[in-house]
């Protein structure tokens, strides 16, 4: 049936010849007093058809077929010239394919503009290429029932066309109709077994399509009024931007039977509101498939989709809603499939999904709340998504990508699991409310720059073995910092200007800090680096101004490593072994020094080697203990050391004299070495225990 108003459906047409004697239409167009002969019962002869209509001209076209024109306004093409006062056909030679192009046919060039109506006689087999193209008056064209292929650009731009009557097409080429601006009545046969790319693109006058078996690539792209598309079940697969630009629709039924939705099929089709009843038989949602469809609101992921395509619904600007329905399928998510679907609130990616690709959902504003447990999280996955809050990282998730987080602004916190082996460069960047960070896995690498910007950043713990350079550099706000016992290494500038961090202890594991790790953290009051395997960089306190206690146990203390600072408590390990030259110098609040001795029963600990010029400077300085295991002493030791009235020495005075060999014994005299040495008062024998009473 030939639906009134602007409309296409394929669908079967059964014995609905037109012409030579055949079974007649029942019924054509919405004025089927225009077609008298056709209607009705009757034998529908093309002789009735032409009845009352004078031949005004007839011969044979360029390619052999025979035309005739009845009036003025209609051309009737055959194998086999008609006679309308005559039932049997003329003797002109068969000839079952129109190849001429009718614009340009010598023979027609003073009626094409005229023509109307195009009838192809049921002894024509196939249209060619360009056939009727650019006949801007034709309004009808009727095709005979054993037509079976149209050619590509056939019926381009007749942009009058309003009316297509045909029944068993099988093949209809490129771009056929494509143009055709007044189209409002086709029917497109269930025969049909392959469409060309555009076959009725810029078709504008279009609004409902009813299909009844697949759609090939750009048949509708552009047909801008289209508002109304319905599938049958026979429809398996809808081609490359079939409907492409088609900004009226605004109604899809996709029937029950599709499987594929292939690339940009619905790109741009910016007045679809929902996507609520996708077909259970879908597999496959290609890329750029609805891109730029900007009032969806509603997506509903049935549970036999295996893949969603990069840019699928990329720039879907009213999208709030995204549903997986669950099932054993895994899911593949494309680069950008969501990215800039800025009203969308929820989308629960635990649910089958397997992978994401890159950017999938960057700048998804809206997007308060996420759970993730698939094994990598993208590049930029989550970038710009401004007012995500919770992120739920699931026990799976092994890596999270170079800027996955960053400008999540009301980010609050991230707790990665133990599996995640990877937090990549600038994963965090900027996601100024992130309160606390948790990477427990000792094997993750973290990336560069990962918590750049994150200003409210106060409560980390950290178990990756390498915490890379300036890692948390400049988080003033940072204040309670864990790191567990499998940290390894901390780099250069790791923790410097975090200015609110009060005390860190450093786990025994630790064996390397570079420079400036803790440059200018004004508020740190305690630091603890007791691994007596431990080697640090240079100033790695520079600039701790508040730092009150120091407790140290690395066998080697580098030269100048602790020089000018602040604190007013060192507590120093028996692990130490060598102070180099100035380590302490110019640590001007600093009190009393216990180097710790050995005990009887212990084979190793104890300072062995002190440098020069050590503790010179340290005007607050009043005594200090040296156990027994020194065996070498720098020079200058006590230069400035004008408060030290006790060097409190664990060896036997003259045994102490006889075993270093650096000392200049002569220069030895009440209790001053000579040279300045060390400056003050020395006693010899002194026992930790009376040291300890005297603390007291």
């Amino acid at each position: 049936m030939i639906i009134a108003g602007i409309m296409i459906l394929l669908s079967g047409c059964q014995d609905k010849n037109l012409v030579k004697g055949m079974k007649t239409l029942d019924e054509i167009g919405p004025d089927p007093s225009t077609y008298n002969v056709l209607g009705g019962t009757g034998t529908g002869t093309l002789s009735e058809y032409i009845s009352g209509k004078q031949e005004t001209g007839s011969g044979v076209l360029s390619d052999g077929i025979a035309f005739a024109i009845y009036g003025e306004d209609t051309l009737v093409l055959s194998a086999s010239k008609h006679d309308e006062n005559a039932d049997e056909n003329t003797n002109v030679p068969a000839k079952s394919n129109v190849t001429a192009c009718l614009a340009t046919e010598d023979q027609l060039a003073a009626s094409v503009s005229k023509i109307k109506t195009i009838i192809f006689d049921e002894d024509i087999t196939a249209v060619g290429d360009g056939c009727c193209r650019d006949m801007t008056a034709l309004t009808r064209i009727v095709f005979g029932s054993n037509v079976k292929t149209i050619g590509g650009n056939a019926v381009a731009n007749c942009t009058a066309l309003n009316t297509i009557i045909w029944s068993d097409i099988t093949e209809i080429g490129d771009s056929a109709f494509s143009g055709c601006s007044q189209l409002s009545t086709v029917e497109l046969p269930a025969s049909i077994e392959n469409m060309g790319i555009g076959v009725f693109s810029n078709c504008s006058a279009f609004t409902t399509l009813i299909a009844n078996g697949n759609i090939p690539s750009s048949a509708f792209r552009g047909c801008t009024t289209i508002t109304n598309v319905r599938c049958s079940d026979k429809t398996s697969e809808i081609g490359k931007d079939a409907f492409s630009g088609c900004s009226g629709l605004n109604a899809l039924d996709l029937g029950n039977g599709l499987k594929n939705i292939r690339e940009g099929a619905f790109s741009e089709c910016a007045a679809l509101p929902s996507l609520s009843s996708l077909p259970d038989t879908l597999e496959t949602i290609g890329d750029f498939a609805f891109n730029g469809c900007s009032k969806l609101q509603t997506v509903n992921i049935p549970g036999n989709v295996q893949s969603i395509g990069s840019y699928a619904f990329q720039n879907c600007s009213a999208l709030l809603q995204v549903n997986i329905a669950a099932s054993d399928i895994p899911l593949t998510i494309g680069d950008f499939a969501f990215s800039g679907c800025s009203k969308l609130t929820g989308i629960d990616l635990s649910i089958r999904v397997q992978m994401l690709g890159t950017n999938c959902f960057q700048d998804c504003a809206s997007l308060s709340n996420l759970t993730v447990n698939l094994a990598v999280i993208p590049d930029n996955a989550f970038k710009g998504c401004t007012d995500l809050v919770t992120v739920h990282i699931g026990e799976n998730v092994e890596e999270i990508g170079n800027y996955a987080f960053s400008g999540c602004s009301k980010l609050t916190s991230i707790d990665a699991s133990e599996k995640t082996r990877k937090v990549g460069d600038g994963a965090f960047l900027n996601c100024g409310e992130l309160d606390s960070l948790s990477i427990p896995n000792s094997e993750a690498a973290i990336g560069n720059l990962i918590l750049n910007g994150c200003s409210k950043l106060q409560s980390v713990t950290i178990g990756t073995k390498i915490i890379p350079k300036a890692t948390f550099a400049g988080l003033t706000s940072l204040k309670y910092v864990t790191l567990l016992e499998s940290v390894e290494e901390i780099g250069e500038d790791a923790f410097s200007g975090c200015s609110g961090i009060r005390d860190i202890p450093i786990p025994l594991s630790v064996t390397k800090i570079g420079a400036r790790a803790f440059e200018n953290c004004t508020a740190l009051t305690k630091i603890s680096i007791v691994s007596p395997d431990v080697t640090i960089g240079e100033q790695i306190l520079a600039g701790c101004s508040a730092l009150r206690t120091l407790e140290i146990g690395m066998a080697t203390v580098p030269e100048s490593a602790f020089e000018g600072l602040g604190f007013s408590e060192l507590k120093v390990l028996k692990t130490v072994r060598i102070i180099g030259d100035n380590a302490f110098r110019d640590c001007s609040k600093v009190t009393e020094i216990f180097l710790p001795p050995r005990a009887k029963d212990e084979e190793s600990g104890g300072v062995e080697e002190i440098g020069s010029n050590v503790f010179a400077g340290c005007a607050s300085l009043t005594r200090i203990f040296i156990p027994k295991t020194l065996r070498k002493i720098g020079q200058k030791l006590f230069t400035g050391c004008e408060k030290l009235t006790l060097v409190a020495m664990e060896w036997d005075e003259y045994k102490f004299a006889s075993e270093q060999k650096n000392v200049d014994r002569s220069g030895y005299s009440g209790g001053a070495w000579k040279d300045g040495v060390y400056i003050g008062y020395v006693q010899f024998g002194y026992k930790e225990e009376k040291w300890n009473n005297e603390k007291k």
